[in-house]
């Protein structure tokens, strides 16, 4: 038996895979027994540690002022401890803090970098020492964040939309922005190169509809030249999103027109006549617009004011759709009331007359006469008498709770001549008692 454990070990050794895995489980038994007991402490790097910016308490944080560069910077830390527990250290057990305390101005910086480890109940840390840092110092830049707004009304924001030309009997309206307010945010010294904000699109095609698309935003200096910020994260907008709108518009000209109110019943308003100085305007629109409009009223020609000098001034006002090529603001009718003359009655107490009266009041007129002005051709107003003019007082929303006198208005009438009318506005007192 002896002899057989001797051969059997004798010939293991002449085995050439055991001497080699042999080799090697030694090679490494011997490596760990010089790192735990002849070597057991080494010096490793640990990178990717991150620095933060302590801004608190610091005259920086009371000035507004923030990180706009250099806030996201890593370092490596170099230490020196047991190799087991060297081995196994991360970028998690450590903490990176720089502070702006000299820092009191816009403007770039070095800080200086502090470093400690973090520990914890289970982790004290006492198995290494930190050995050095690198970089020790970092570059920080420091800023106020303001915000500036662009908008074509301040005449520092420009639409541009040159290639969109207009098909023929169109033509091109101002270009617009949706939102049409630009305000932009970022660092105080980046904000104030901006001179000029610009939205454009370069498509290039003849339209005969309003054009819409998705505009580029642009900033320029005060010498023209495009600043560039699109490597710029402190940089930002409103909005990620501009519309541009192209109107594109259909020229038409339009005759002006204007209607009556207050007309004596049976009066033909064609009989009259009148010379405006700007008959007709040359207006613009969409063509689904002003295909659907023969005439433009500019407002209402009211018979109480239809005197024998009467002359009347009216605003021209187009929807929001419209543009007035003319640029003509207002239009004057002027009438001819040569074939027309006036006379003064007076109308008398038993022609002032209540009607719609609520039962619920008791009324009664204490105005003994009003005197009113009729215009009319000669032989009508020359037929008219004071009989023949009534003077009405509508009484449909009266409320009375007391006894009260009031004034209300009349409204003239002569009903038996259709080309005579009152002009002016008139009233009278009228009793009033709760029944």
């Amino acid at each position: 038996m002896k002899w057989f454990r001797s051969n059997w070990i004798s010939k293991l050794f002449d085995n050439e895979v055991f001497i080699r895995v042999l080799s090697i489980v030694i090679a490494v038994v011997g490596w760990f027994l010089v790192a735990l007991i002849v070597k057991p402490d080494s010096i490793g790097n640990i990178s990717n540690v991150p620095v933060s910016i302590e801004m608190d308490n610091t005259d920086a944080q009371m000035l507004g002022l923030e990180v706009v560069e250099g806030g996201d910077q890593k370092i490596t830390v170099t230490v020196n401890g047991k190799r087991y527990r060297v081995g196994s250290l991360t970028a998690d057990n450590f903490e990176a803090v720089a502070r702006p305390d000299k820092v009191t101005s816009p403007g770039t910086y070095e800080l200086d970098v502090a470093i400690k480890k973090r520990t914890s109940i289970t982790d004290s840390g006492n198995d290494y020492e930190i050995e050095s840092i690198n970089p020790a110092k970092i570059t920080v830049k420091f800023d106020r964040i303001v915000s500036r707004e662009f908008s074509a009304s301040e005449s520092n924001l420009e639409v541009l939309a040159d290639g969109i030309t207009p098909a023929e009997e169109f033509i091109k309206g101002t270009p617009t922005i949706s939102p049409d307010t630009i305000t932009v945010t970022g660092p105080e010294g980046d904000i104030e190169r901006i001179a000029k904000c610009v939205v454009r699109t370069d498509a290039a095609e003849e339209r005969s509809e309003t054009y819409t698309a998705n505009g580029t935003v642009e900033f320029y200096d005060a010498d023209g030249q495009i600043i560039d910020f699109s490597d710029n994260p402190n940089i930002k907008l409103s909005s990620d999103k501009y519309t541009i709108t192209v109107p594109i518009l259909k020229q038409k000209t339009l005759p002006l027109t204007f209607d009556y109110i207050n007309v004596p019943d049976g009066f033909d308003v064609s009989a009259l006549k009148y010379t405006m100085d700007n008959p007709s305007l040359e207006i613009a629109a969409p063509a689904s617009v002003i295909d659907n409009i023969s005439s433009l009223r500019i407002g209402y020609v009211d018979f109480r004011k239809l005197t024998l000098n009467a002359s009347f001034d009216f605003n021209i006002s187009l929807r929001s759709s419209m543009k007035n090529i003319n640029n003509v603001e207002s239009v004057n009718v002027t009438f001819d009331m040569s074939a027309y003359t006036s006379k003064t009655v007076r109308i008398p107490y038993a022609n002032l007359r209540i009607i719609n009266k609520p039962e619920s009041i008791d009324a009664r007129v204490t105005t003994q006469y009003i005197s009113v002005k009729l215009i009319g051709t000669p032989e009508d107003l020359a037929a008219v008498t004071a009989n023949d003019v009534i003077g009405e007082i509508d009484m449909i929303d009266q409320k009375v709770t007391d006894t009260s006198s009031v004034t209300l208005p009349v409204t003239v009438t002569i009903p038996s001549k259709t080309s005579v009318w009152a002009v002016d506005e008139y009233s009278a007192i009228v009793r009033v008692t709760p029944q």
